[in-house]
């Protein structure tokens, strides 16, 4: 329950963020952790192409990186 209600509320931190979410069941700290996990993965795999802008247009893809989508589902 305190998970929704975090997730629910606005924060204006980075999403999976544990600063503000406070969870007290172990399940519920491993299903953040993956869910940590797997959001550092979309990063990286969203980043790695940023190494090599789009050849003639040095264009870089910095939007719907999870760093930058606040912690709340009110966006």
């Amino acid at each position: 329950m305190q998970l929704t209600f975090s997730l629910s509320s606005i924060n204006w931190n980075k999403l999976a963020s544990p600063e503000f979410i406070q969870l007290t069941d172990k399940i519920e700290k491993q299903v953040l952790a993956q869910f940590q996990s797997y959001l550092l993965e979309i990063e990286c795999k969203i980043t790695a192409p940023n190494q090599q802008p789009f050849i003639g247009t040095g264009v870089k893809y910095s939007y719907l990186l999870p760093s930058r989508i606040p912690n709340s589902i009110n966006i």
